[in-house]
């Protein structure tokens, strides 16, 4: 058992939503999607920003048949361009069931837009303090949050293990009970809400204490 001592987290940026995937559809060039030069000059002019998610439909051969989105940044010229974007340049590797056959999927992505002095971001970093650490434990936990139409995290998934088990699932538990965004919404009545962020956890020793023999 892990035992939080405290924690505090502030906003510091792609989301996953598997149904029946064993494993869920990897965007292989994440880095390349959007660029700062991507941001429509109406929006520039006009000192849009925002963050906008999305969730996109991938089909069994990687491709994307649909792109919808869940949380509006409040400017449809940026979410329009998220979209557009995604499914122009977006490349995946198709998720699979459990025999291993590539099936279609969702896959989720938060966008943060941001001019000048608004930089608004995806990024949630969050120190945990504890009383020692797992042996097992190596480097911070990374996941994908998605926060429902209340800004309640409903979702914690794991892309980077810290090397403990544990602490992930510790950590997931915890930042349910402690981290809220503003309640998104989406673009149309139609789609769900729900808000992409992003995750890292570093597990730290409370002052004094001393971490777990190895």
């Amino acid at each position: 058992m892990i035992e939080l001592l405290f924690a505090a987290g502030s906003m510091v940026a792609q989301s996953v939503s598997p149904a029946t995937a064993a494993v869920a559809p990897q965007l292989r060039n994440a880095e390349d999607v959007i660029t700062y030069s991507d941001y429509p000059e109406e929006a520039l002019r006009r000192r849009e920003y925002g963050i906008t998610s999305i969730v996109l439909q991938v089909t069994a051969q990687g491709s994307i048949s649909g792109c919808a989105v869940t949380e509006s940044s409040g400017s449809p010229t940026l979410d329009r361009k998220t979209c557009a974007v995604y499914v122009k340049r977006a490349r995946f590797t198709p998720a699979t069931d459990a025999t291993g056959q590539p099936i279609a999927a969702e896959f989720r992505a938060g966008t943060s837009w941001g001019v000048e002095d608004h930089q608004p971001s995806t990024l949630m970093s969050v120190p945990l303090l504890v009383k020692t650490l797992p042996p097992e434990y190596r480097d911070p936990v990374k996941a994908r949050l998605l926060f429902d139409a209340s800004g309640r995290v409903a979702r914690c998934d794991v892309t980077t293990t810290s090397g403990s088990g544990a602490a992930d699932r510790a950590a997931c538990t915890y930042i349910r009970t402690i981290l809220s965004v503003t309640p998104p919404k989406a673009a149309t009545s139609d789609v769900a809400p729900v808000a992409v962020r992003y995750l890292t956890a570093s597990y730290l020793v409370q002052p004094g204490e001393t971490t777990a023999p190895r």
